[in-house]
């Protein structure tokens, strides 16, 4: 692991991480349970991540070591809990 970020992303609390292996993967905060798949397309270290809202989305961004930045957009909303 290269590099994190903590931040909201819907009614989530999330930290984000970036790796040596030029993928970023998103973790639930207060679980430490990875979120979905691993965020693959760069073609680099990642070096950067950071969370944020950009007016209505909330946005992951990240850059690496091939001189780049993806902004990707993220719908990270907590599933209904089950009643048991």
């Amino acid at each position: 692991m290269e590099t994190v970020a903590i931040g909201r992303a819907g009614d989530r609390d999330i930290i984000v991480s970036g790796s040596g292996d030029d993928t970023v993967r998103v973790w639930d905060a207060v679980t430490g349970a990875p979120i979905g798949a691993l965020l693959v397309g760069r073609e680099g270290w990642v070096s950067a991540v950071a969370v944020g809202r950009a007016g209505d989305r909330d946005i992951i961004v990240s850059g690496s070591e091939d001189r780049t930045i993806l902004i990707r957009q993220h719908r990270l909303r907590r599933q209904p809990r089950q009643a048991s």
